[in-house]
């Protein structure tokens, strides 16, 4: 059970990832929104809910600092790209950072699990 949920963990998160790089890199606005609301969203919602089950399924506390950090992390750069694809002239470079920088910390908190 742990093991497909694992898998099924990197699946929703690779559906995030591609969400994320796809909006604020995204050339046209329509693409923007399309890889936000379609891609995005939903890779996020999955990941949430499967890393629910991952966290009930394993026994760890929803409290611990890499199950929060994964949260906050993923939370904030779900913000970002919902921020970037309300309106056209907010994509910059600085936005762009932001949003895999916090993307890419939210996988080191998956990733990263202290004893």
């Amino acid at each position: 059970m742990v093991y497909a949920l694992r898998f099924l963990k990197f699946m929703t998160l690779g559906l995030f990832a591609s969400g994320v790089i796809g909006c604020l890199w995204a050339r046209c606005d329509d693409d923007c929104r399309r890889f936000a609301y379609a891609l995005a969203g939903p890779g996020f919602a999955g990941t949430w809910l499967v890393g629910f089950g991952l966290a009930y399924a394993t026994r760890q506390s929803l409290l611990s600092t890499w199950i929060l950090g994964a949260m906050v992390s993923s939370f904030v750069a779900l913000q970002v790209v919902l921020y970037a694809a309300g309106k056209p002239a907010r994509r910059s470079f600085g936005l762009q950072a932001s949003g895999i920088i916090l993307f890419m910390a939210s996988i080191v908190f998956m990733v990263w699990r202290p004893s």
